[in-house]
């Protein structure tokens, strides 16, 4: 087993196979929950949502099945190579392997999304949205406005293995407003100024000023992490920018915004079939039973009562673990190439 986890072609084929199988399952388990049901086009005979297959494709659904599965193992596969290309000497994968070192951290930041995100589902019936929203959000906004402090702390960053990640580190209050203006006021900024520059302007254009908009955002957010971990010490972070100014650091940033929606993809394929589900399936079928007199079948039934994960509250408890490990895994990444984290008494300035 360890001979075939040492070999990337390997790890990256069975991950994207993996992948690949996660997608259909999504897919058409939602496909074969509506087969009882009439045709989805018709609302005669039985089939349900698989008639719809047939009316656009006129395939089979065992051919559109096999066609989902590869074109999701090379969904998965092709960036995963590219990751591994550009992550040659492993250091993204360390960071992440760095960032879950925490067994209480994760129980935390995975759990606690999951817990609030059921007990939400059991108050939803007898609460109004916007009152759930704000009590998820009274527990959810606190923990991630404290991220960065427990996230970009040296001595935390210093660890070979994540622990202690709850003591925090305020790094001075034009630091944290620097931040702010370059993580959160500049992006909304660029986009308004790249909105203006590609109106009416040919697609090329457009897409040039677009992934220009996307370097200034990325260079920002670079320069106001590195201003963080150096605590705002102008020597110190001229030198950290020169330190990172080359091809290994730009491939392993590359690597790492990879890595980030290469985890986020496959929580997306579920997302998207649910919301799907709900936009072009489920009116049809509601109105048919309400028509005919007829009960749906329970995988149905039950599906359905998964409705409200598509309001404001259940996103809030994602974006938890989102942001803490993409700021563990940044600061990390950045400490290891040498930035303000890992340097001598950096922890106790």
């Amino acid at each position: 087993m360890h001979a075939f986890w040492s070999r990337p072609d390997l790890r990256i084929a069975f991950h994207a196979l993996i992948f690949s199988a996660w997608c259909v399952l999504c897919v058409f388990g939602v496909f074969e929950m509506t087969r009882p049901l009439p045709g989805l086009i018709s609302m005669k005979g039985t089939g349900g949502a698989y008639e719809m297959l047939r009316w656009f494709t006129g395939q089979p659904p065992w051919m559109l099945a096999v066609a989902l599965a590869v074109a999701a193992f090379l969904l998965m596969w092709l960036p995963l190579k590219l990751m591994y290309w550009l992550d040659r000497e492993g250091a993204v994968r360390e960071a992440l392997r760095w960032a879950l070192s925490s067994r209480s951290l994760n129980l935390l930041i995975f759990l606690l999304p999951a817990v609030l995100v059921m007990v939400a589902l059991l108050l939803t019936p007898r609460l109004e949205e916007w009152v759930m929203t704000i009590i998820v959000a009274a527990v959810i906004v606190p923990l991630i406005a404290l991220t960065p402090f427990a996230a970009f702390n040296p001595a935390t960053l210093r660890q070979p293995r994540l622990r202690h990640w709850w003591h925090l580190k305020w790094p001075g209050w034009k630091q944290v407003m620097v931040a702010l203006l370059l993580i959160v006021v500049l992006p909304v900024l660029t986009g308004f100024v790249t909105d203006a520059l590609t109106d009416g302007r040919s697609w090329p254009i457009t897409v040039g000023i677009e992934s220009l908009g996307g370097v200034v955002d990325i260079l920002a957010e670079i320069l106001a992490v590195v201003n963080w971990l150096s605590f705002g010490r102008r020597e110190e972070v001229c030198s950290d920018l020169a330190r990172i100014s080359n091809a290994r650091f730009l491939r392993a940033y590359l690597g790492y915004t990879l890595m980030a929606g290469l985890l986020v993809l496959p929580f997306a394929v579920p997302i998207l079939v649910h919301s799907a589900y709900f936009v072009y399936v489920a009116p049809q079928y509601d109105y048919w039973a309400q028509r005919a007199g007829e009960q749906m079948p329970w995988a149905i039934q039950v599906f359905s009562s998964t409705r409200q994960l598509q309001a404001t509250w259940a996103w809030l408890s994602l974006g938890l673990p989102a942001t803490t490990l993409s700021l563990l895994c940044l600061g990390r990444l950045l400490a290891e190439h040498g930035v303000g984290a890992l340097k001598p008494g950096a922890a106790d300035r």
